[in-house]
């Protein structure tokens, strides 16, 4: 998307730090939320560096620049990032995946709804390490539960 600029942190990217409309990535100007809710821990702190939701969680993302940014406060000057996390289908999946670095990585995924449909409920949970590029290893945990009715 046009005038989004993503700069890598860290060798692992775990921590990304995102500009938008020309603001230096890591210039805290544009909120981050996830289902529309912030992720920082408060309001002039920086937003993407204590929380960045795992890729396996995300569905989409909305970026609001200008005027459509304004619902959202006052501290999204260069605009709103907006992660859509996937509500799981029902049932239940496992993934796996290996690569370089010794890197492995375990998801599991379940989902339900009730006998009416007009509720929901699913778990995504990822366990992933690595020795890591360069001797930086890292090691990972990440549960989303996400919950609906109509």
């Amino acid at each position: 998307m046009p005038g989004i600029y993503i700069k890598r942190e860290e060798d692992s990217a775990v921590v990304t730090n995102i500009g938008v409309r020309g603001l230096p990535a890591g210039d805290y100007k544009t909120l981050v939320l996830v289902d529309g809710v912030p992720v920082q821990p408060g309001i002039f702190v920086g937003n993407s560096r204590y929380y960045n939701p795992r890729v396996q969680s995300i569905g989409g993302a909305e970026v609001l620049k200008g005027a459509s940014s304004l619902r959202f406060g006052p501290n999204n000057i260069g605009g709103v990032i907006n992660f859509l996390t996937r509500t799981p289908d029902d049932g239940v999946a496992f993934l796996g995946r290996l690569g370089s670095w010794n890197t492995r990585e375990g998801c599991i995924e379940a989902g339900g709804r009730s006998p009416s449909g007009d509720s929901r409920l699913g778990v995504i949970a990822t366990r992933a390490s690595s020795d890591g590029w360069n001797d930086k290893g890292w090691d990972m945990s990440d549960v989303m539960v996400k919950a609906g009715a109509n």
